[in-house]
């Protein structure tokens, strides 16, 4: 039994609660006061969705509050007993980050906050998926008469997913696919049986075994023919490797010998352009001139300091002199601006309110004309002395420029003594390395000499080493090819043997394929003849119910009953008429009676169905039914149906369907005009 729902910012519902108790529970409202937000708020508890955002008619952030402000998140907890046990369940949807979800059972923890977990938890709960809730319990608006507005091959699968009849059939159809896979195969095994039966194996096996023998005696030849070549090369191999060392030598001290002769000379004319460029100069007498140099560029860049120095005060005073200037200019406007107010003054004051006459007037007129032309006396002053400063200041600007001219000149003069003293300097590293490569050289030489390399006798031992290679390649290449024959000469053998063993596992595997697709056969049948009484069943429990319903909601004479009946594998809903013959819904019956026949079915699925949840929801149960039907609904709600199933809960804005409450009853309200939040109100039960 659902006890309890609490709401924040859920749709219309700023903060709102229900408490619901056994028998049916009424929602009334008029459209958009929040009705239905309440039985999809419920469903989203249990399960995470609800059939709108199920099939994507709204968005889950469309849950949120929108107005009159748009809430940053939305909380939904619902209360619950099953099974002699309290459930709590909590989901808090977020405007931006991932939803939480927490689920207790009897005060306890159980599940979060992953929304998944929650889902799943719920489902081994109560025993019951979100599928059957949204088809078997929930009614969603204007979706009462969903299983008579499908066609009946619609009808019947749907039907047979909520009665899980279609798991049989499945299971039936892979069973069926399984035994025709079985008879395929056995049937490709005795063709294969009947090829394998026609070779003559045993005269096949003696041949390729002459054949091995041919091939192995002339392995072991080419394998000692291999081995005598080996003995010879290697004794070679040494031989060519000592001469390919000396050469090894040789080259490398004749590449020294030409490397440093090449150095040498280059050195040489190195030396010789520098020397004429120095023009006779010592490395002393350069270093020298450069210490007289950078004394004279320390002196000229003194000069500049002390002269910019100089400038900057002057350009500090000329600044602080227009500053004065542009604050007694502001005084003798704020002078002007007194003067005027005080000549269009009345007889007071307007700043101190004291008494005002003509003279007094005057004499403040007299002063501030005095003030305003003694500040520009002063400012004519400044002027001039801005002036002067600023021709001071120019005649400092070209005095710096020159001192500046003569430090590049002392700079350029410095960078090419420097570069003299690093050619001078230069020059006696290289007068050392020319001497260095020519000792060098006249080792090498001597070197060569001792060595004693012959390139003819070295160039024949490797041209024989080449070819005892090549000799010993090819016997190594026919040893292979001779290999690899007798290698596919045994997977010959193997092979044959292989097809030998076959044909007995074969004959053995068609025998046991045929007698499973005999068992399997009767597994078929006996699914099918299971799931059509299960399914004969099913339906006459549903009709049982059906029938029982009918009569308290049907309030007239002219259909009887009401029944599921399954014609040529579909499934069709008929009614009895007044003369006990059984009609279809389709096509006869009025919008007032299909929607009592919806009913039924609904309240019937639900008692067979989820009887141990014992719960139905109905959005709007009243569409097409007239006064008469409206009435006979309402009652049988309230004193027939509470004997059947646990809790019923009703949205309706019918004022009749108060009456069906017989557990709680809440009115809701809600001003659009002014984006009003949904307002409820707990109705007292009559009686």
């Amino acid at each position: 039994m659902i006890k309890s729902i609490e709401l924040q910012n859920w749709k219309t519902h700023l903060n709102s609660r229900f408490d619901f108790s056994k028998g049916t529970n009424v929602l009334v409202g008029a459209m958009g006061s929040g009705k239905t937000s309440v039985m999809d708020a419920i469903c989203f508890a249990l399960f995470g969705t609800f059939p709108a955002l199920q099939q994507r008619r709204i968005v889950l952030p469309e849950i949120l509050m929108a107005r009159p402000n748009q809430a940053e998140q939305a909380t939904v907890k619902l209360v619950f007993d099953y099974d002699g046990k309290e459930f709590g369940v909590e989901r808090i949807i977020k405007e931006k980050g991932s939803s939480e979800a927490r689920l207790f059972i009897d005060g306890k923890f159980v599940a979060g906050p992953k929304p998944g977990d929650v889902n799943a938890a719920v489902e081994r709960g109560i025993e019951i998926s979100y599928n059957l809730f949204s088809r078997a319990v929930y009614s969603e608006q204007n979706q009462i008469d969903y299983f008579l507005r499908l066609s009946p091959g619609q009808r019947k699968e749907r039907f047979d997913e909520l009665l899980e009849l279609d798991k049989y059939e499945t299971v039936r159809g892979n069973a069926v696919s399984a035994l025709n896979r079985l008879r395929g195969m056995a049937e490709d095994r005795r063709k294969l049986l009947r090829e394998l039966e026609k070779d003559g194996m045993g005269k096949e096996l003696k041949e390729l075994g002459k054949k091995a023998g041919e091939k192995e005696k002339l392995l072991v030849e080419l394998k000692n023919a291999m081995e005598r070549k080996r003995k010879g090369f290697e004794l070679l191999k040494k031989q060519v490797k000592g001469l390919e060392e000396k050469e090894k030598r040789f080259n490398e001290l004749n590449e020294v010998v030409t490397k440093n002769q090449y150095l040498a000379e280059k050195l040489e004319k190195e030396v010789k352009e520098g020397e004429g460029q120095l023009k006779g100069l010592t490395a002393e007498a350069v270093e020298k001139d450069i210490e007289e140099k950078q004394g004279r560029l320390k002196g000229i860049e003194k000069e500049i300091a002390e002269i910019e120095k100089s400038e900057k005060e002057l350009i500090e005073k000329a600044s602080a002199a227009k500053q004065e200037i542009r604050g007694n200019e502001l005084k003798i406007i704020e002078i002007g601006k007194q003067t005027k107010e005080v000549e269009a003054a009345g007889a007071n004051c307007p700043v101190c309110k004291s008494p005002l006459d003509e003279n007094k007037k005057g004499k403040i007129a007299a002063e501030n004309k005095q003030s305003i032309e003694a500040l520009q006396v002063k400012n004519k002053r400044l002027s001039v002395k801005i002036a002067e400063m600023d021709k001071e200041r120019i005649e400092m600007e070209k005095e710096a420029e020159e001192r500046k001219r003569k430090r590049v000149k002392v700079e350029e003069e410095l960078i090419e003594l420097n570069k003299l003293l690093e050619l001078s300097k230069k020059i006696g590293e290289q007068r050392k390395q020319l001497a260095q490569l020519k000792k060098g050289m006249e080792k090498a030489r001597k070197e060569i000499a001792e060595l004693g390399f012959d390139e003819a006798k070295a160039k024949k031992a490797r041209e024989t080493l080449v070819r005892q290679e090549a000799e010993i390649e090819a016997n190594k290449k026919e040893q292979l090819n001779v290999g690899e024959i007798l290698k596919n000469i045994e997977g010959e053998i193997e092979k044959a043997e292989k097809r030998l063993e076959q044909i007995k596992q074969f004959k053995e595997s068609v025998k046991a394929i045929e007698e499973n697709s005999e068992k399997l056969q009767l597994f078929v049948n006996g699914l099918r003849e299971t799931q059509a009484q299960l399914r004969e069943s099913l339906i006459e429990t549903i009709n049982e119910a059906m029938d029982s319903i009918w009569q308290k909601i049907y309030p007239y004479a002219d259909y009887s009953s009401a029944k599921m009946a399954v014609e040529k594998g579909n499934y069709e809903l008929a009614v009895r008429d007044s003369s006990g013959k059984w009609v279809r819904v389709e096509g006869i019956l009025s919008g007032g009676e299909r929607s009592a026949a919806a009913i039924c079915i609904r309240i019937a699925f639900s008692l067979v169905l989820t009887r141990n949840l014992s719960w139905i929801i109905l959005d709007e149960p009243t569409h097409n039914l007239d006064t008469a039907a409206v009435s006979s609904l309402s009652r049988m709600m309230r004193e027939n149906l509470p004997e059947l199933i646990e809790q019923i809960f009703v949205i309706t804005h019918d004022k009749e369907m108060e009456k069906a409450a017989s557990g709680s009853l809440y009115l809701l309200k809600r001003n659009k005009a002014i984006d009003e939040p949904t307002a409820i109100a707990p109705i007292a039960l009559e009686g």
